[in-house]
């Protein structure tokens, strides 16, 4: 015999971890099945007696086990479809020159309320979450397109090319041109098939 397999009516709240069980535990159990046949040699009732007697073990082992630990971040329900509603909305219109106010509007709630339940759900708040998306279609118009920095500035949504250029130096540490520069070769290369 390699195995025996047990089947509890046990239920534990939280992820239970394997048991280990050691020889001499397996050898306790067995001598005391073996002693309750009375002499019998079938194997469903040896079985069974086995499976009565982890049981009653595994059950002595649970009542010394703590509670399991909840997480700290659990959400409490549901997420607030508003919430959704305004990630799509920054994803398909970041181009637009959007604001707190405007996205709020948007699901009609407090702007406030919408910053602070926006990040506690998704991590970052709806203004630095489109920043970021701002930033990254940036780096990729400036190194893929000739588009003046102006022009990209405006398909951005960005007021002037200073706001643009100031918003992109914070974020990446060095300005639009200056990323350009670096990546010009590599423009150039790809065209001429190098």
């Amino acid at each position: 015999m390699r195995g025996i397999k047990f089947h509890t009516d046990i239920k534990l709240n939280g992820p239970s971890t394997p048991l280990k069980i050691t020889s001499t535990l397996i050898d306790d159990l067995l001598l005391q099945t073996v002693t309750n046949l009375n002499k019998g040699n079938e194997i469903e009732l040896l079985i069974k007696c086995l499976e009565e007697q982890f049981n009653e073990w595994h059950t002595s082992k649970l009542t010394h086990l703590k509670p399991p630990l909840t997480p700290k971040k659990a959400l409490l329900g549901p997420i607030d479809t508003r919430l959704i509603i305004v990630n799509r909305y920054i994803r398909t219109y970041y181009y637009l020159p959007l604001t707190l106010h405007d996205i709020a509007s948007l699901i009609q709630c407090n702007p406030v309320y919408l910053s602070n339940t926006y990040t506690k759900v998704f991590g970052i708040s709806p203004i630095k979450h489109l920043q970021t998306i701002k930033m990254q279609k940036a780096q990729e118009l400036l190194q893929d397109t000739m588009m003046s920095i102006g022009d990209i500035a405006n398909q951005l949504g960005y007021i002037s090319c200073s706001q643009f250029g100031d918003l992109y130096k914070r974020y990446f540490h060095y300005s639009p041109t200056q990323y350009r520069k670096m990546n010009y070769r590599g423009i150039l290369n790809d065209r001429n098939g190098n």
